[in-house]
């Protein structure tokens, strides 16, 4: 009997479908339903930041339908991409030095069918990001740590100036969130208080992301919204969360796929 089958892209098929044969035994699986492979998480075709942490970092954003989302320093576009996957109604901003970066960024968003607008742009620059006074409602940036990614000049002065060009452009009703690591912790705080006292600290949550790094995702809102108050250790979004960092990433990946939409069929 001839098994052979010709297939005209076999790197992207309809339907897959798994035979086991044992002895006289013929076993086929075929699935019927299937999830969306973006939203599963490691689909994406330049993978940087882990889904679940950058799922998360874009969660405490608290994006809603129609705001503009910025990454200032994008990169490939790993939290943009998460975001545009699970809040697709945003509309999104990259900006990156580097335009090599920058395609790939783009490329992620074709994958995802999805737009975003990139700039080749330092947004350490004031005036740099191409985008008026208090036009974004929300920001989130993983600013580098000065070891993969090398920080041109001094670390304090490129947090500093990196703060008061994203205090330009962001809404005084607005929301920042950035991710950095505890070996950068102090001066990035000690950048933000030198740079301004409108902003507040409202979350600082600590979680492992190796078992030589720790993370950290800081919170940011104006004073008049957020009010003067010492930062919570735990995110908004958060509920019986644990308190130890170790154990958070099984509880954002639980949370992250609570919001999976129903399956759809394989073939429709």
């Amino acid at each position: 009997m001839d098994l052979s089958v010709e297939i005209a892209d076999p790197g992207s098929p309809d339907l897959t479908v798994h035979c086991h044969v044992e002895g006289s035994l013929i076993l086929l699986e075929i699935p019927i339903l299937q999830q969306n492979q973006m939203m599963l998480g490691g689909s994406l075709p330049f993978q940087g930041m882990h889904h679940v942490e950058a799922w998360a970092i874009a969660r405490s954003l608290d994006i809603r339908e129609g705001e503009m989302v910025l990454d200032p320093m994008c990169g490939q576009g790993t939290l943009l991409a998460e975001a545009a996957i699970w809040w697709p109604n945003a509309t999104f901003v990259g900006c990156d030095v580097n335009s090599s970066q920058l395609a790939r960024c783009n490329n992620n968003f074709k994958a995802l069918s999805q737009v975003v607008s990139l700039n080749q742009v330092d947004a350490t620059e004031y005036g740099g990001i191409p985008l008026r006074d208090g036009s974004v409602e929300k920001i989130m940036v993983a600013p580098p740590w000065n070891r993969q990614f090398a920080i041109r000049g001094k670390p304090q002065e490129f947090y500093e100036n990196m703060f008061r060009e994203l205090f330009r452009v962001v809404s005084d009703t607005g929301r920042i969130v950035l991710f950095v690591s505890r070996r950068v912790l102090q001066r990035v705080k000690d950048a933000l208080e030198a740079v301004d006292t409108c902003w507040s600290l409202v979350e600082e949550r600590s979680f492992t992301v190796t078992r030589k790094t720790v993370g950290i995702i800081l919170s940011l809102e104006a004073v008049q919204s957020a009010g003067v108050r010492d930062p919570t250790d735990r995110l908004f979004w958060e509920r019986d969360a644990p308190s130890d960092g170790r154990d958070l990433y099984e509880y954002w990946r639980e949370e992250r796929a609570r919001g999976f939409p129903r399956l759809n069929p394989v073939v429709s």
